[in-house]
């Protein structure tokens, strides 16, 4: 086969696997994209000397990473994007962000933050790389001050079960000043840590706030980044366009707890004039279309069920 003729089948394959991922048969479109790639692989030395080629080829293993999501098989994802990075774009933002996805999961947070820090240099409006990065530095300097504390645990010595008494000096004027700058730098970096931690959390909520998710799974992300402060939970929910609520959650249920949040929500922040009770209105309205919404409607409590009334 010619370059071209490979490339025309290749295009076609990649359409029939996304066709498949949009009715949501991930396990399919991700059968028809290794078909593709097989198709590469046994005209590899044609295929790598053409432009076209390569990009057809990168398309159908990120796509497949994501299908591997889809279905929580998280280890081929990785495997796919990594593949990419490796030998055909090092630079491919889907495959960065799917990488750095992976590490998260496995809590490699400095190999994700690194793919999320390149990410946002070739793609710095993704929204989402920088909420994502924001969220993986604090959890990495959380991470480096546990490792901190471990140190230090380990470090003190283990007393005997019966201990010798035995007569020491009283410390001298020097010695305490000493250990009492030591106690201050130690309350010091305790401080910057948690301004820092706090500072980050800020940082994210307001990504979170001004962010239109595309996907069910974005609303949620957005909604347990804001879910402690039920007024900026409430200012989220108005700013969504009514027909992005209706789209993402077209084929996809709402959950219980969400939606019961949502509510109180609602009624504590929402309902404070004409403008406010329309928005919530509206927003409570395109919800009700939501797949399964009868289902979601059972399982909430009756107080919440009292708000919608």
């Amino acid at each position: 086969m010619t370059a071209t003729e490979i490339n025309l089948r290749l295009a076609v394959i990649k359409d029939e696997g996304n066709g498949f991922f949009k009715q949501k048969s991930f396990m399919m479109a991700g059968a028809k994209f290794t078909e593709g790639i097989n198709l590469y692989k046994k005209n590899i030395d044609v295929c790598n000397g053409a432009k076209e080629s390569i990009t057809l080829v990168t398309n159908l293993y990120t796509n497949r990473a994501l299908a591997w999501h889809n279905i929580d098989n998280q280890e081929d994802s990785f495997s796919d994007a990594n593949f990419v990075l490796t030998n055909l774009d090092p630079k491919n933002t889907k495959a960065l962000f799917r990488r750095a996805h992976c590490y998260k999961l496995k809590s490699q947070f400095a190999l994700a933050v690194q793919d999320l820090e390149l990410l946002c240099s070739i793609d710095a409006k993704n929204p989402v790389a920088k909420k994502d990065l924001v969220e993986l530095k604090a959890k990495l300097r959380d991470e480096k001050t546990n490792k901190i504390q471990e140190v230090e645990v380990k470090s003190t010595p283990a007393y005997a079960a019966t201990p010798v008494v035995t007569e020491t000096a009283p410390p001298t004027e020097e010695a305490k000043a000493k250990k009492n700058v030591v106690n201050k730098t130690k309350l010091l970096d305790s401080d910057v840590i948690e301004k820092a931690a706090a500072q980050a959390s800020q940082e994210a909520s307001s990504i979170a706030m001004k962010s239109i998710p595309k996907t069910a799974a974005g609303f949620e992300k957005d909604f347990n980044q804001l879910k402690k402060d039920l007024n900026n939970v409430n200012q989220y929910l108005a700013n969504l366009p009514v027909s992005t609520v209706e789209a993402i959650f077209k084929k996809s249920e709402v959950p219980a707890e969400i939606f019961s949040a949502c509510l109180q929500a609602i009624s504590l922040h929402g309902l404070g004039d004409k403008a406010s009770v329309e928005k919530s209105g509206n927003f409570l309205t395109a919800l009700g279309k939501a797949s399964s919404f009868d289902m979601t409607l059972m399982f909430i409590d009756d107080s919440d069920k009292a708000v919608l009334s």
